[in-house]
């Protein structure tokens, strides 16, 4: 697991900023875990996210390699069931 903290306000990426250099995964909600200890932290599962490379026909160990991770506001909400967008910067 890797842990990371909720913090706003968060930047808007949109996909003109993407480019072949910048090695992005996108997380699921299925692979996205509430931390138990902080409320405003979360989890991403590794080994669930080389799964779903996997099943996607992608090389599980490219998790290794990326710069960042990919997550929709929409699965933030969800997994803590509240309003993040009112943090959010344009």
């Amino acid at each position: 697991m890797t842990t990371y903290k909720v913090d706003g306000p968060f930047e808007r990426i949109f996909q003109d900023d993407f480019h072949n250099d910048l090695k992005t995964i996108s997380v699921s909600l299925g692979a996205l875990k509430r931390c138990p200890m902080f409320d405003n932290q979360f989890e991403i599962d590794i080994e669930q996210v080389k799964k779903d490379l996997w099943r996607m026909s992608h090389d599980p160990e490219a998790v290794y390699e990326t710069d960042y991770f990919a997550i929709l506001v929409d699965d933030l909400q969800e997994l803590f069931a509240f309003d993040v967008t009112t943090r959010f910067t344009l």
